[in-house]
């Protein structure tokens, strides 16, 4: 498996660095393959820790050091690795196996992981952030060369997972856009409020919409055929990919290794809790050897990593049930800082405008503390995020923190 690491343990940092995860080395790969991927290795990245690389022992056949290469200054310049096989920082990343068709684009938490299915009609799942379109069209450009994109799909259709939709459909203005088969007719219509978008208080460039992806009827991506299959928790509306050959799972934002995403139906009353479980138990039957998540790094079933997150999850859906206080809590703090992973800053008056504007928020001041008025609230939730630095201020803006 060759890897980008950025300064800092990539695999568990916050803001991670765009890896494209590859099958190992040592598998035969063709040279058209070998070509897309040297091509497909990112040169320059959206936001970076600046801690040093830890000296960690590796089970690898070599290490080898680029010379420095510098992103602009304002990111603080970064070194790049490759290694071969596995690094073991913290924990050992897995040599996942992925076919040398599938390609994933690790991004960060503002912009969700992509991935790009090789082959006769090439495709994309999932496009991230806005923010970060141009560059999702770089990152593609490269991998594909001359070759057109033919399909865009989509797990669901939140900001982060949608965002760059536009941007490479005016690139590639040929490709056919799947979207969840409840979401066509709010993206033909380009409906914001059914969209959740005007509700979060999120923005997402306008896009096209051609086909639906309806649970039990597969759809063709790249070189694979991919089972569909209904995901409701995070989302009400998402689905789970699913490539049965080689038990590879799409999962979006269904599960990650680590943590569980805002659920998003329960701020609404829409929903609660449970469809989040129900989507657990899919993933349980449908047993994929290799999870490729929203966010965060795939993970596979070999160590047990898939049935650890599995647990994981539960566990904190459980304590959500028990005290959906906490969800509320824990929601809030998730939109306010995504809001600030998009802008970076804001002017205190445009920063207490777009908190007083944000629906969902007053939503879950009334999940969370009901007793509090709204400014105290607000207080009470933003006093840890700038103790702890999430958020920093000075005397005329909010900015992001680390």
């Amino acid at each position: 498996m060759a890897m980008r690491i950025a300064r800092g343990d990539a695999a568990c940092a916050p803001h991670q660095a765009d890896m494209a995860h590859q099958k190992p080395t040592g598998a035969p790969q063709t040279p058209e393959v070998k070509r897309r991927r040297a091509q497909a290795a990112p040169k320059t990245l959206d936001k970076l820790h600046r801690n040093p690389v830890p000296r960690a022992p590796l089970r690898a056949n070599r290490l080898r050091r680029h010379p420095a290469q510098t992103a602009p200054p304002e990111l603080g310049g970064w070194r790049s690795y490759t290694i071969t096989f596995v690094c073991m920082s913290q924990r050992p990343v897995q040599a996942l196996a992925l076919p040398d068709d599938l390609v994933v684009l690790q991004r960060d938490w503002l912009s969700s992981n992509n991935l790009l299915c090789l082959g006769e009609q090439a495709a994309i799942v999932d496009t991230g952030h806005v923010k970060h379109a141009a560059q999702t069209v770089r990152r593609v450009r490269a991998v594909l060369g001359t070759q057109p994109l033919a399909t865009i799909a989509h797990t669901h259709l939140h900001s982060d997972h949608c965002g760059g939709t536009g941007a490479l459909q005016a690139a590639w203005p040929t490709a056919t856009t799947w979207v969840p088969e409840p979401s066509l007719d709010a993206v033909q219509r380009w409906d914001e409020d059914a969209l959740s978008f005007d509700g979060t208080g999120q923005r997402c460039a306008r896009f096209g919409a051609d086909r639906a992806l309806v649970p039990g009827q597969p759809v063709r991506l790249g070189a694979h055929d991919w089972q569909v299959h209904a995901a409701p928790g995070h989302d009400s509306l998402a689905v789970l990919l699913f490539e049965p050959r080689h038990g590879i799972l799409v999962s979006g934002d269904a599960l990650w290794e680590h943590g569980v995403g805002v659920i998003f139906p329960h701020i609404d009353g829409s929903a609660g809790f449970e469809p989040f479980n129900e989507t657990l138990d899919v993933i349980e039957r449908l047993a994929p050897e290799i999870v490729i998540p929203g966010h965060g790094a795939p993970f596979g079933r070999a160590g047990g990593a898939i049935d650890a997150a599995l647990g994981r999850a539960r566990e904190r859906i459980a304590t959500f049930q028990a005290q959906p206080a906490q969800h509320a809590l824990y929601a809030a703090k998730v939109l306010i800082k995504y809001q600030m992973l998009d802008v970076d800053a804001m002017t205190h008056a445009d920063f207490e405008r777009w908190l007083n504007a944000a629906p969902s928020l007053h939503l879950l001041h009334r999940q969370h503390r009901p007793d509090l008025d709204w400014p105290s609230w607000l207080a009470h939730v933003l006093a840890p995020m700038f103790g702890k630095g999430v958020l920093q201020r000075d005397a005329t803006h909010v900015r992001d923190g680390n």
